[in-house]
């Protein structure tokens, strides 16, 4: 057994990617998986995005990588984030003259 990890855009983003180059990589990934190997899908987006397109494209997967790595799910649960708290973003923007979007999207 072997682990494929992916990204999105590019590989699976409908958008970006030709209807049949999206349709041969599905169809790869499918193919791979059936072998009983792993398929991860890495990517900066938010779960809530990315989760929208791979529904709506019915990407096959096992394990998202999300938010640039922080949170990690298998299939729609969450296993890992390493999220900063928001009391030590508010210590860096009150020091750096920053502003921070606050994201809260993780589903648990």
């Amino acid at each position: 057994m072997s682990m494929l990890v992916s990204d999105y855009d590019g590989t699976f983003n409908g958008s970006v990617t030709t209807s049949l180059e999206l349709n041969l990589n599905i169809k790869a990934v499918r193919e791979y998986m059936e072998k009983g190997n792993t398929f991860v899908i890495a990517t900066g987006r938010a779960y809530t995005s990315i989760k929208g397109e791979i529904n709506r494209y019915d990407i096959p997967y096992d394990y998202l990588i999300c938010n640039d790595g922080s949170t990690v799910f298998e299939k729609n649960e969450l296993l890992h984030s390493n999220g900063i708290e928001n009391d030590r973003c508010k210590e860096i923007e009150d020091r750096e003259s920053i502003r921070f979007e606050m994201i809260a999207d993780l589903k648990k």
